[in-house]
């Protein structure tokens, strides 16, 4: 998973950039996967970003027959007006198992409904919108991710972190947040936290201890980071698979002030290795001085 620092301030940037576009229609259709308006063609000011169109060269292989590669939309309104900016992943290969086309089918639900809610927040905002100068009169929608393929013995797991960015006309900052899944390619499955640990393991309790203290030796403001790693599932919703552990992502005013972006800490595997259920797909990676075996 990238770093969240460097999220945060490309995000930060991204703010400027809403604010200082001209939106202006175009011709669109509608994405039968995704369900979202899509230009039927842009260029210059309405063309996706540069690091858009980084995001479509990516690719990362699974097997021999699939691999997973970025799909990358925009989307423009000149009336409301917004403009969107989406990259998600998808598994592509010849005659794919029903199991890798669930996988296309949960992302492209996340993706559809994280867009929806933002037009819904844009339609309803209008009132208060007609109220600013033209210069502001603009909203912006962009989505990233982040993704890992683990591959303990006998499984692939794909592990994957949708970071989303909202920025409505008028505020005095865009808002963040994050969508995670994990899922079991093998089987089809999506993966909980339940999933992965013994039926009584305290394995929040765990979390709770070790994000604390890394959290207490990084930051500076202090004083949200008990609440915010206090060990609720709540707290740990957002976690995503890696080789050697286990990253939990903190959203903004989780555990820190806005100024400080979202956090995240990585759970070495080696503090759950008691903890872990014999019978779960990462059981090798906890028990291996060496983790999981990696791809991305």
């Amino acid at each position: 998973m990238k770093k969240l620092a460097i999220l945060f301030i490309s995000v930060l940037m991204a703010q400027y950039s809403f604010a200082e576009a001209v939106v202006s229609g175009t011709a669109s259709v509608v994405d039968a996967n995704t369900g979202f308006d899509l230009p039927l063609a842009v260029s210059g000011a309405n063309s996706p970003s540069s690091e858009a169109k980084e995001a479509e060269k990516e690719s990362v292989s699974i097997n021999a027959q699939m691999e997973i590669v970025a799909t990358v939309k925009h989307e423009e309104d000149a009336q409301l007006p917004y403009t969107i900016d989406v990259s998600y992943p998808q598994i592509t290969g010849e005659n794919l198992s029903t199991q890798a086309k669930e996988f296309n089918r949960l992302v492209n639900e996340m993706v559809s409904k994280s867009v929806q809610q933002f037009k819904n927040y844009v339609k309803a905002d209008m009132p208060h919108m007609q109220t600013l100068p033209e210069s502001v009169k603009h909203n912006g929608f962009n989505i990233n991710y982040d993704i890992d393929v683990v591959k303990p013995v006998n499984h692939i797991l794909i592990s994957l972190r949708l970071s989303i960015e909202g920025m409505q006309a008028g505020r005095a900052h865009p808002y963040h947040t994050h969508q995670v899944l994990n899922f079991d390619l093998n089987k089809g499955k999506v993966l909980t936290l339940k999933d992965l640990f013994k039926s009584r393991a305290n394995y929040l309790s765990v979390f709770a201890k070790y994000a604390s203290k890394e959290l207490n030796d990084k930051l500076q403001d202090k004083w949200m980071i008990n609440d915010g790693t206090a060990p609720l599932a709540k707290n740990y919703q957002l976690w995503n698979l890696e080789d050697d552990g286990i990253l939990i992502t903190f959203e903004e005013y989780q555990v820190a002030p806005y100024a400080a972006g979202p956090q995240e800490v990585e759970v070495p595997y080696s503090l759950l290795k008691n903890l872990v259920a014999p019978d779960a797909p990462i059981a090798v990676c906890a028990k291996a001085a060496t983790g999981c075996t990696v791809e991305n």
